[in-house]
């Protein structure tokens, strides 16, 4: 192994604020004064858990709903959240606290009975401190029916996510901006408190 490259992987290891892209020994002995000066070598392996963390949420947000994980799927919200579903028409449709994400998830078709795939993706994660605005593409596929699968929609998902007590992160306001609408789509309304 050459000097240079051995170097690099024990100061890696040493030294993990430093990150992957460390391209020379010059490069290398600049952050590692960077990280020596500042400390922050805690603060940038934090970052790189949280930025982990919110991605496994996002992804299982999507497994649980695919697939009516009603636990799994009420654990990626707070208490409190607030969801907003926003179509192009203008409507707007709502559900607040955990009661309205039972209602959501009770209501939203998922397998065996329908099979769909809702992927997050390029999520661009702003972190601070113990929240986190998200933003991130959503396309879903289904299955069709004897025919090829298809793509059902796309949207884009505005999160504001929080750190629980518990050190999980969890949604606690998402916004779903729906960029496409097909005529006679079926519309899950948000959630009516019953009087």
């Amino acid at each position: 192994m050459r000097p240079a490259r051995w170097f690099h992987l024990v100061f890696s290891v040493r030294y993990p604020c430093a990150g992957l892209v460390l391209r020379s020994p010059s490069r290398v002995w600049q952050v590692a004064n960077d990280c020596i000066a500042t400390g922050d070598s805690g603060a940038r392996v934090q970052a790189l858990e949280d930025r982990n963390a919110i991605i496994d949420l996002l992804t299982q947000y999507g497994q649980a709903l695919d697939y009516g994980d009603f636990d799994r799927l009420v654990d990626c919200f707070t208490d409190d959240a607030v969801r907003e579903n926003r179509r192009p028409d203008g409507s707007v449709h709502r559900w607040e606290g955990r009661e309205g994400t039972l209602d959501f998830a009770s209501r939203h078709s998922h397998a065996p009975d329908l099979c769909h795939k809702h992927l997050a993706l390029n999520p661009h994660i702003e972190l601070r401190g113990d929240t986190a605005d998200v933003v991130s593409y959503m396309f879903r596929f289904d299955a069709g029916d004897g025919e090829k699968s298809f793509i059902w929609g796309l949207s884009r998902y505005l999160d504001t996510m929080k750190r629980g007590a518990d050190g999980r992160w969890r949604i606690q306001h998402r916004i779903s901006e729906i960029e496409d609408q097909w005529p006679g789509r079926f519309v899950l309304t948000g959630h009516q408190e019953k009087a």
